[in-house]
């Protein structure tokens, strides 16, 4: 069974464990993403070859562009957010 699959097959059973198997497999899928970014791909390109891998989006739909750029936007977002909290105690 392929990552793509297990990690599908994780995300719908609803169990705790199944979400960190999912949060992991979300990780590696951002890490790829920006890579191919860096590497000066377009959203939609990317799109296409996360949807050739067999990789489903958040919804288990298929990628696009637009979803592509707002799961970057809203992981600098996150990273923004972070980096302004470290300082609280």
């Amino acid at each position: 069974m392929s990552l793509v699959d297990e990690t599908n097959r994780e995300r719908s059973c609803g169990t705790a464990r199944c979400n960190l198997g999912s949060i992991r497999f979300e990780s590696q899928m951002l890490a790829y993403v920006l890579r191919q970014r860096d590497a000066g791909l377009s959203f939609a390109v990317i799109a296409n070859a996360l949807n050739a891998l067999g990789n489903r989006g958040e919804k288990g739909g298929l990628w696009y562009g637009a979803s592509v750029r707002r799961l970057i936007q809203k992981t600098k977002l996150l990273n923004d957010c972070a980096a302004e909290n470290s300082g609280v105690k």
